[in-house]
């Protein structure tokens, strides 16, 4: 995805450029019509939270390790859960039916595309384990949030809107 003021008026010649260069990577590059000078512009162009579930990424490679392995043994049978998790993490990112990065990518690309006003306030993305963290937690946020700007005579912000 690339944002860009005016892809089809002002900017067409590096839309073009852009689209050629995608010709020589995988994928499917999406433009995104948007002046980042402009409140209005940003607003309409992403105004959600995407909260994706575990895929296949450098993620786990990437996470910050303990350093003091020796303290780590104090935590005995919680140390060896926090591991086995982890392995079974590994494992199931490295099965042929591991979910599929892109599914954010497109998560994305329809969040930007729906118009403005009709975006959820929170999209999960998570194909392994449906949200079973987060969907909860999402819910608990939202009734909280909206009695909050009910009291607040806050109603007519689009966040309420759900």
């Amino acid at each position: 995805m690339a944002a860009m003021r005016e892809p089809h008026k002002g900017n067409v010649p590096a839309a073009i450029a852009l689209r050629d260069c995608e010709q020589c990577s995988p994928g499917t590059l999406h433009l995104l019509n948007m002046d980042v000078a402009s409140d209005q512009s940003v607003n309409a162009a992403v105004d959600a939270a995407l909260e994706p579930g575990g895929f296949p990424t450098a993620f786990r490679s990437n996470m910050a390790r303990a350093g003091d392995t020796d303290r780590m043994a104090d935590y005995g049978n919680l140390t060896r859960r926090q591991q086995a998790m982890a392995d079974d993490y590994t494992r199931r990112m490295a099965q042929a039916d591991a979910p599929d990065p892109k599914q954010v990518a497109d998560a994305i690309v329809a969040l930007v595309q729906s118009p403005h006003g009709t975006r959820p306030v929170r999209t999960v993305v998570d194909p392994l384990m449906d949200g079973a963290g987060c969907k909860p937690i999402n819910a608990a946020a939202a009734r909280s949030q909206k009695k909050l700007f009910e009291q607040m005579k806050l109603t007519d912000l689009d966040l309420v809107r759900q």
